[in-house]
């Protein structure tokens, strides 16, 4: 019996998708639609153009994170490995190494702004 309790495993992720939902991070029981980055973003009631993604090559257990454009502001994790949980602290870790001069440079935030209106998703204002 004590033997159990000690050796119990980590339940393993269920999609491997985490969004905040009221500042806490949950993550989905199911994948939307294809499970694409872009069915992730319409699940959340943006358009893809409105959400910035980071992918982190460098990390272990994160995939990709998605931003609301123009902020710091994450709106959903994807792992790499369904079988291993994600935590706020692999995200903050992953968000202060981010290069956000890059991601946020002229010729990018250009890029996003011209998507966006020719989508008719964001105006001049």
């Amino acid at each position: 019996m004590i033997r159990k309790l000690f050796n119990k495993k980590e339940e393993p992720s269920k999609t491997g998708i985490y969004i905040y939902q009221n500042r806490d991070l949950i993550e989905l029981t199911e994948t939307p639609e294809k499970g694409s980055v872009n069915s992730i973003i319409e699940h959340l009631g943006l358009f893809p153009n409105q959400a910035h993604i980071v992918f982190t090559f460098d990390s272990k257990k994160i995939e990709c994170l998605g931003f609301k454009i123009f902020s710091k502001e994450v709106l959903f994790v994807l792992a790499k490995d369904k079988k291993k949980k994600i935590s706020e602290n692999d995200i903050s870790s992953e968000v202060r190494s981010i290069d956000w001069q890059f991601e946020y440079s002229s010729i990018n935030v250009e890029d996003i702004l011209n998507n966006g209106i020719e989508e008719q998703n964001l105006s001049l204002d």
